[in-house]
């Protein structure tokens, strides 16, 4: 067996063992500046996982993982947590509530109800991992681009059929 299954875990109890000092929202920064093309700004802020790297003093011969939790105590310390999980309870909960609303009539919505509880659930062993910056790849690779793909393939696959309907 190995120890990796604790070692996010030990991200939390190090910043708090070595009292780290907050960054105050640079999580939520980095996630922001993510969503600019690198051509438009070439210098982004650090995320989380790099500011622990930095005040840890990692010798550079060591891998660091860092949890969710970790993230947002790093940000805001142990309100930062409480509202990480708010947060992402809140994100669960809308998802889980569209998903068992009425079925949508328009196949791009109905599609989005469908597919977004189990892009959450496939991207959320990497959000676990990471801090806020982590909802980036939450709302597009786990929601947005395989709800996308389906539904271009269906427009495709829709002009492929009345085309040898003719």
């Amino acid at each position: 067996l190995s120890n990796e299954i604790f070692s996010g875990h030990m991200s939390m109890y190090g910043a708090i063992h070595y009292q780290l000092p907050f960054t105050y929202g640079s999580s939520l920064l980095a996630l922001l500046s993510s969503l600019i093309p690198r051509f438009l700004i070439a210098h982004r802020p650090m995320d989380i996982y790099q500011h622990y790297i930095t005040v840890a003093m990692n010798p550079g011969t060591q891998g660091f993982t860092i949890n969710h939790a970790a993230g947002w105590y790093l940000n805001f310390g142990a309100a930062g947590v409480l509202a990480g999980g708010v947060i992402f309870g809140m994100l669960i909960a809308f998802v889980v509530n569209y998903y068992y609303g009425t079925p949508k009539r328009k196949i791009f919505f109905r599609l989005l109800q469908v597919l977004a509880l189990p892009g959450i659930i496939s991207i959320m062993p990497m959000i676990i991992r990471s801090g806020a910056e982590g909802y980036k790849a939450l709302i597009f690779e786990g929601i947005i681009m395989p709800v996308l793909i389906f539904w271009v393939s269906g427009i495709h696959l829709r002009s492929l059929l009345h085309r040898s309907a003719k």
